[in-house]
């Protein structure tokens, strides 16, 4: 009598069988596929995107940006170091046409944002707390009229 080998419990049985007289494992049946591999490889590629995505936004962002109101040179003096290099930015009192003390901005709840006669925004300071007394001193300092601006919504509005 010959016997093969039972693919689940190596166990003898006789050629014949259609069960493993041991394990009950049907031999008519296809062993099932397995795509553990490709799974496994998709998962690494899906951390590998996120991973490369995630040092690219790093790499991208500003690390620090700080602003100088100067009054020897009259500006207004902004720079961002960042992973590519120092930026530096000179904006002259001169061209402020106003300060704007926001409420509800886009940095903050509070910032300082100096209005240049072209409409472009610098944003000098900003923070959760009150800085409404360095606003001031500022605007005295640059001698510009300071505007309140309320962009947060309240009850009343």
């Amino acid at each position: 009598m010959s016997t093969k080998s039972c693919p689940s419990c190596m166990a003898d049985v006789p050629v014949e069988a259609f069960r493993c007289k041991h394990c009950f494992s049907d031999f008519n049946t296809a062993p099932k596929e397995r795509n553990g591999p490709l799974v496994l490889l998709g998962f690494l590629a899906a951390m590998l995107a996120v991973g490369g995505g995630t040092m690219a936004w790093i790499h991208e962002t500003r690390s620090q940006e700080t602003s100088l109101v100067d009054d020897e040179t009259k500006s207004i003096i902004f720079t961002r170091k960042s992973a590519s290099g120092v930026e530096t930015e000179r904006v002259p009192f001169d061209s402020v046409k106003q300060l704007e003390y926001v409420i509800g901005g886009s940095n903050a709840m509070f910032e300082l944002v100096a209005v240049t006669s072209d409409d472009r925004r610098y944003s000098i300071k900003y923070s959760e707390k009150q800085i409404k007394g360095d606003a001031v001193v500022i605007s005295r300092l640059m001698k510009k009229d300071l505007v309140e601006v309320q962009l947060l919504k309240t009850f009343a509005d």
